[in-house]
């Protein structure tokens, strides 16, 4: 199982790559797209996260992952 300090981690790398800003300031129950992510870019934080926690998360549906705590929730359910 991952702890939210590392899926969080994952999440702002990810952010960092997509938006190529240095800071991330989103917080855990932001949405990604009130944070000005748009459903491609969801797509690709998710495969961003994919590549960083070595995890296989294509069925998980981004309109229920749209914040760090919801994403981190369906992580943890589907990695048990």
């Amino acid at each position: 199982m991952y702890s939210k300090k590392e899926v969080k981690k994952a999440v702002y790398e990810g952010l960092r790559e997509i938006t190529k800003k240095e800071v991330i300031t989103i917080k855990d129950d932001e949405k990604f797209s009130d944070y000005g992510i748009d459903s491609l870019d969801r797509m690709s934080l998710l495969l961003e996260v994919e590549k960083r926690l070595n995890v296989e998360l294509g069925d998980i549906d981004l309109d229920e992952a749209n914040t760090i705590d919801s994403l981190y929730k369906l992580i943890c359910d589907k990695y048990k």
